[in-house]
Formats: structure tokens, sequence, C-alpha cells
């Protein structure tokens, strides 16, 4: 009696044990873009299945051929929707981890706002090769955006493994959110005590804005003084020959 029980426990669960072993290993692929493993995992579980398990995999296949025809199909349809969806997803997360380190820049430059000079771009198309880290692996700007002809294979894991990405997007991105979401706030609560406690020095100091406003006007009084000493030089040089001649 033990036996039979164990035998059909053991035979109902072990499908599931190995779909839920297969669907973890589809997931953490997908996450780091890993494109043939998937499909090797899901031969052998298909293999797995008929040969360990002695379930008709093959036979199944064989004999539903038209139906399973139409339910492929059907399939790739929802996995092109859902590809277009994840494309959006998958750029505007991009687009975020790519302004993060703008921002970074910016504040180190003490430059408000986002707009540049084309000699700030330059030190930045720099500084984002040399500090965008894990996210970017060194890329530059121009590489790190996403384009479809360079991520056809992820695109293709995507329609082909929609279910298992489904799953981990709506399970990962409230995470994801709600981390970023504590990690922001705990950003506000450093840089409140930082305003607090400087307030008294930070009186004496230049705010990025104003100093940006002096540097312009030295500048430009620079070079008017340059262009006043170019025309006395040039009234001199003028005057020695009147002398001469």
């Amino acid at each position: 009696m033990d036996f039979t029980l164990g035998f059909v426990a053991g035979s109902f669960l072990a499908p599931l044990v190995l779909f839920a072993i297969a669907s973890i290993i589809i997931i953490c692929s997908l996450e780091y873009e890993n494109g043939w493993f998937p499909t090797l995992v899901v031969g052998g579980a298909f293999l797995a299945f008929h040969y360990l398990l002695g379930v008709p995999v093959f036979s199944y296949i064989w004999e539903n051929i038209g139906l399973l025809a139409l339910y492929v199909l059907g399939y790739g349809i929802i996995g092109g929707v859902y590809s277009v969806f994840k494309w959006y997803r998958y750029s505007l997360i991009t687009r975020e981890r790519i302004k993060e380190v703008e921002k970074e820049f910016l504040v180190s430059k003490g430059i408000p706002g986002d707009v540049m000079s084309d000699e700030l771009k330059l030190e930045w198309a720099e500084y984002f090769k040399s500090h965008n880290g894990y996210a970017f692996g060194g890329k530059s700007i121009e590489n790190a955006i996403p384009q479809w002809h360079t991520h056809k294979a992820l695109l293709l894991q995507w329609v082909t493994y929609w279910p298992w990405s489904l799953v981990w997007t709506v399970i990962n991105d409230p995470i994801r959110r709600f981390v970023r979401f504590i990690v922001r706030q705990l950003q506000q609560v450093y840089q409140h005590i930082t305003d607090v406690v400087y307030a008294d020095v930070r009186k004496n100091i230049l705010t990025p804005e104003r100093r940006i406003q002096l540097e312009q006007k030295a500048r430009e009084r620079q070079a008017v003084e340059h262009e006043e000493k170019m025309r006395q030089k040039r009234e001199e040089w003028q005057g020695g020959l009147h002398g001469k001649y």
C-alpha cells in the first residue's frame, strides 16, 4: 500500500518538479539574455518526459499535429504582441539607466539641468564609457542604446518563451520598483541631513548656477581685454609705420 501511494505520488510530482526546474532555468536564461540555453532545456525536458517518465510526448504530437499547429500559431501571435510590449519596457529601463549615469556626471560637474555644450558632450561620452559599470559593460552611449537588429536573439526569446518571461515580469517589476522607491527615499533623507548640517557652511559657497555665471563673465571680460590689447598693438604698429614714412 505504501509502495503504491509512493509510486503514485512520485509519478504525479516528478513531472511537476521537472517542469519547475526547467522553468527556473528558462527564466534565469531570459534574465541574463542567454539565447541558446532555454532551447536546450526545453529539448532536454521533452526527452526526459518521454524516456524517463514514460509520457508519450512525441506520439501525442504526431497524433494531434493539426491541432498543435493551430496552438503554435496562436502561441506565436501572442508572443509577437508580447515582444512589442517587452521591447518597449526594455527600452524604458535602458533609458533610465543611461539617465542615471548622466545625472551623476552633471552633478559631478556642478551643472543644473541636462543641457550640455559640445565640449561637455565630449567629456560626457568619455565619462559614460568609464562609469557605466555592469549595466553596459563599458559601451559607448551609442552602443548602449538598444537596436532591434542587434537584439534579434532576445526578441526571439520573448516570442518563444513569453509565458515564462511574463511570469517573471509580473513578479520582478513590482519588486524592482519597490527597491528603487526605498533607495530614492533613503537618498532624499541623506541629502536632507547634509543640507541641514552644512547649511551655515554653504552660505559662503557659490551655487553651481552662480559660479557658471561668474565664469562666463570672466571669460567675456578676458575677451574684451584681449581685444583691447590687440587694438592698442595695431595702433602702435600703425603709428610706427607713419613715423617712418
